[in-house]
This record gives C-alpha cells, structure tokens and sequence, in this order.
C-alpha cells in the first residue's frame, strides 16, 4: 500500500543519511518538503531525524493534520463522557459507541512503533500523549460520577474489574491486527473491531467512577485492565512494525533494545495479577468455599451482625446477603473492611 511504501522508503533512507543538517534550519526544510495545509503538527518536528521519517510517522498515525492535539483531546473527552453515562445506564450498546469514537489506541499504536524505529523522542512524547489522555478520562469519569447514581452495580461496570490473563491474549491479538491495518490502509476497515475488543476509554472511566464512590477494590481492577490492554498493544505494535521491516538505524538500535525491554518487563510485571484473578476463575467451586469460609471466619467474631444468606460474586465485586444486620453504620464498615482484607474483594453486606 501506499503507506506501506512510504514507511519503508523512510526506514531505508534514514540509514542511507548522514547527519549533515544537524545546522540547517529544520522549519525552513520543512517549509520546502510540504504545503502548509499538509505539513505535520510540530510536536513530531524530530530534527535528528530525517524529514522522510517525519512524514511517515505522521502519515502512519495522525494522517499529516496541522493542529491534531485539539480534535484528539475533544473527541477522546466525548468518548469518556458517552462511556461514563453508558456505564451509568449499564447499556452495552452505548460503551461500544464509545469505544468506537475513542482515538487513545493510534497513540498507543504510535509508541510501539517509535520503539521498533527506535525514536527515542516519539517514545517519551507518545507516553505523555497517553498519561495526559488516561487522567483526562479518569477525571471525566470522576466528575460526571458525582452527578449520577451509584453505578456499583452496573454489569458493565463489574465485568470490567477483573482482567486476566485472557484479557492480555485478547490485547495482543487485536492489536496486531490493528497494527498491521494502520501499516497497510487496505485492510483499515478492522480498526472499529480492534477498538471494540481492546476497550481502553470504558475501563479508565470506571476508575474513575469507582474512584468517586470509594470503591478502591473496584478502581484497581478496571485501571489494571486499562495497563493490561496498553501493555498488549504496545507489544503488538512494536512486533508488528519490526517484523514488517521498521527497524531501527545502527546508531539507533540501543533505543530499540532498551524501549523493547522495558515494553517486555511492564507486560510480565501485570503477569502476576492476571494469574492470579485467572485462578479465582479457573476453579470456581473452590474458590467460592475458599470466599464462605473466609466471610464466615470474620463474620463469628462480630455477634449480632446475621448470618450467611447468599455470596453473589461478579468481577471484583463480592455481595453478601445476611438474614440480619445490626443498625450501627460504623461496626458494618469495620466488618465490610475485615472481609475485604481476607478475600481482596470489593464488598457489599447486605440484609435479607
């Protein structure tokens, strides 16, 4: 494809140059390489890099569109926003349309190439594009929280607490298709499905929610499964676009290497809580005596407070129903934070 030539093109010729415009003015070359109504934002002005490089990584990624910073921050705070309130609702349809609209994926995809090409500039400003990009929508979802009722218990909201290992499969899977559709414009129709099966806007906005309504349990579980699908992603992208030939210059080839151990570190650092919520799943039955035992454990040492009726558990959220509770607020939150240190759930007591 047509990107796909320019990628390459970039690659071959910024091994084929030298540095000898390290003093030319950078503005002025880019003035001459480009019209002005398709010059790249300045973010992306690299002057130890090849203006060829520039333009590709911009056309790859931001189409070569003066000013993107502004409609990226306006739609990323509107998908935040048709997320939260479809959260709110428990509408699946509505947190797809978000998921849809949400641009925080291209950044994503954009670092995991800087790090084949070994850009260690695009490296740093695609991380703080992402940083800055994730608070906004925590925030989002912070603040319109505060408007809504409890959304604890929102199905949308619950199953998107506790990622595991699947949920990482499920990150690298499609975005290595996304990767290669953004590489190669032919098959760009698959980008709408990579939004949909690698959601990032939905689970940093219940993070926020859960953030609102003290849910920390909660808030943890989604903002994992945010890190877990970053991780995924940047995996795939940086093998996609090394397998595809963007590999790093010579004098560039320690940038690729260390960016490439640290994506490698991140990703086998949320290995240890995914396995571990994969193993409450795995083996449900045991993991269910394992939770009546524990609650009841906690429960015998506050007389008074009822006994187990029903456990009713969905993500990180543990409900348990009891046939009586004493009316004193303060010894119930003690009990509900004892049993949330034995289980690592989230819990919610209940009278029949």
């Amino acid at each position: 494809s047509k990107v796909a030539r320019c990628w390459h093109e970039a690659i071959r010729k910024q091994g084929e140059r030298t540095h000898n415009v390290e003093g030319a003015d950078m503005g002025a070359l880019d003035k001459l390489a480009k019209p002005a109504e398709t010059r790249g934002s300045d973010i992306f002005d690299i002057d130890a890099l090849p203006e060829d490089n520039r333009v590709a990584f911009n056309l790859l990624f931001f189409n070569l569109k003066n000013g993107w910073a502004t409609p990226f921050g306006l739609m990323l705070l509107m998908s935040a926003g048709i997320a939260t309130l479809g959260l709110s609702e428990d509408s699946a349809a509505t947190v797809i349309g978000a998921m849809i609209v949400a641009p925080l994926g291209q950044p994503i995809l954009a670092l995991g190439a800087s790090v084949a090409i070994g850009w260690p500039q695009q490296m740093m400003k695609m991380l703080a594009v992402v940083a800055l990009g994730a608070a906004a929508v925590v925030a989002t979802g912070f603040l319109l929280n505060m408007l809504l009722p409890p959304a604890t218990g929102s199905s949308q909201v619950l199953t998107r607490t506790a990622p595991d290992l699947r949920d990482l499969g499920i990150a690298v899977f499609a975005a290595v298709a996304g990767a290669y559709g953004y590489y190669r414009s032919e098959f760009s129709s698959v980008l709408a499905g990579v939004a949909i099966a690698v959601a990032l806007v939905p689970p940093l906005c219940v993070a926020g929610m859960m953030l609102e309504e003290d849910k920390l349990i909660l808030a943890y579980g989604a903002f994992l499964l945010f890190l877990t699908n970053f991780a995924g992603i940047t995996l795939a992208s940086l093998l996609v676009f090394f397998l595809t030939g963007s590999v790093a210059a010579p004098e560039r080839r320690c940038w690729f290497i260390g960016g490439a151990i640290a994506t490698l570190v991140f990703a086998a650092i949320l290995l240890g809580p995914l396995a571990a919520n994969f193993d409450r799943v795995a083996g449900p039955a045991n993991d269910r005596a394992s939770l009546y035992r524990s609650v009841s454990t906690v429960l015998d040492r506050y007389p008074g407070e009822g006994n187990i009726v029903s456990l009713s558990l969905v993500g990180s959220d543990l409900r348990i129903t009891v046939d009586h509770l004493s009316g004193d607020p303060a010894r119930i939150a003690t009990l509900t934070s004892e049993i949330e240190r034995s289980t690592q759930f989230q819990v919610e007591i209940v009278a029949q």
